[in-house]
């Protein structure tokens, strides 16, 4: 990506800097996680990821995988912190793949789960 825009490379060299701030304590966790630079860089590998699933079967079936994983990731980190939240997120985001693999019967009782669970958060 470096190679085919430049822009890439300043905002990789930004983000080396911020991390480097972020080590000296100069800046917090909350301002580089919110950082523009940071956001900018995520939109750029979303629009190749993009283009790159529009050329190839292969990349779209890794970026699945890879997709599949980092939920797989999230929900056992929601596990173990006791994140309801993001249990909630990751929960949400396994819809899709059941209903993608045809496993029904977790679709609805996932489905079920997080409704009412939402609902008696909220009361």
């Amino acid at each position: 990506m470096t190679q085919e825009d430049s822009e890439i490379q300043i905002r990789l060299d930004q983000a080396e800097e911020l991390y480097s701030s972020l080590l000296r304590g100069a800046t917090t966790l909350a301002d580089a996680t919110c950082s523009e630079i940071l956001i900018k860089l995520e939109t750029a590998m979303e629009k190749k990821k993009h283009e790159l699933t529009q050329t190839s079967k292969t990349i779209q079936l890794w970026l699945n995988y890879q997709l599949m994983v980092s939920i797989a990731r999230m929900l056992i980190n929601a596990d173990r912190t006791g994140c309801w939240l993001m249990h909630l997120q990751a929960a949400s985001d396994c819809l899709s793949v059941f209903a993608a693999a045809g496993h029904f019967n977790y679709l609805q009782s996932a489905n079920r789960e997080n409704a009412s669970k939402s609902l008696s958060t909220m009361c």
